[in-house]
This record gives C-alpha cells, sequence and structure tokens, in this order.
C-alpha cells in the first residue's frame, strides 16, 4: 500500500510522472474528507480520469462525497482543474453503467487492487463505529 501522507500513486514513479499527476499529488483534500483514504483515492481516481482522458463512473459513494465538496470549493476546484485537466471536469454521476476496465486500469497503473471502498456495498467501518457509539448511548 502506498504512503498515505507521501506519493498516493503507488508503483508510478514520481520523477517520471507527469507535471498534472505531481499537481495531483501535492494537492491537500483534507478539507474534503478526515480519511487519507478517501483522500487517496480521489486523487487516485481524478489522475485515472487525467489518463484517460474520459468519463469514468464514479463507483465509491465516500470518494464521491469528497468530490462534492472539493467541487462546492469551486474556486479551488476551478484552479485545480485548469492546471491538471485544461478545463473545468465536470461530475460524472454513479448512474451510468460501471466502468468494466476500472479496476484493471487501477491495478495496473497502482500495483494493487482498488481499496474495497470501490465496492458498491462498502459501508465505511468509522460509520459502523459511530453507528455502535450512538446506539450505546441512547440505549442504555
Amino acid at each position: 500500500m502506498a504512503n498515505l501522507n507521501g506519493w498516493p500513486f503507488g508503483q508510478v514513479n514520481p520523477e517520471v510522472a507527469s507535471t498534472e499527476a505531481n499537481y495531483i499529488a501535492g494537492a491537500n483534500f483534507g478539507k474534503y474528507s478526515d480519511s487519507f483514504e478517501v483522500q487517496r483515492e480521489l486523487k487516485r481516481y481524478l489522475l485515472i480520469r487525467k489518463i484517460l482522458n474520459r468519463p469514468v463512473t464514479m463507483e465509491s459513494k465516500l470518494v464521491d462525497e469528497a468530490w462534492h465538496l472539493f467541487i462546492l470549493d469551486t474556486r479551488n476546484y476551478f484552479t485545480f482543474c485548469e492546471c491538471v485537466f485544461g478545463h473545468y471536469l465536470h461530475h460524472v454521476s454513479s448512474k451510468f453503467e460501471p466502468d468494466e476496465n476500472f479496476k484493471i486500469i487501477y491495478q495496473e497503473l497502482f500495483g494493487e487492487t482498488p481499496h474495497p471502498m470501490w465496492e458498491p456495498n462498502y459501508v465505511d467501518p468509522l460509520t459502523l463505529e459511530q453507528w455502535r457509539r450512538f446506539s450505546s448511548d441512547n440505549c442504555a
């Protein structure tokens, strides 16, 4: 697994990566998610979008939530898009069919299988823990 606080792109060599990939890697997404894993996966998703130069269906609810918050930070999102994509990157709804090649591309690019949060029925363990605390506090 890649260093969560460092280079987020696994086996992609940062010394030969494009300027845009380095820009994505250095972006601070802490305002959009408290989870380093979600931040890393958003960066990875955006890099895949840059490399493929086509829409890729967003299949992770957690990453999608972080992306929505990033989009709402309009000034930063617009600047990011201009630097990385050369234009505003529109959101791709998860209502479309899943991208059959996403997991293959992810594994080839990053040298590991996608994080479980990309699975359709993934439940955030923090949410479960928060629910347990809520339940035990209110049912005593």
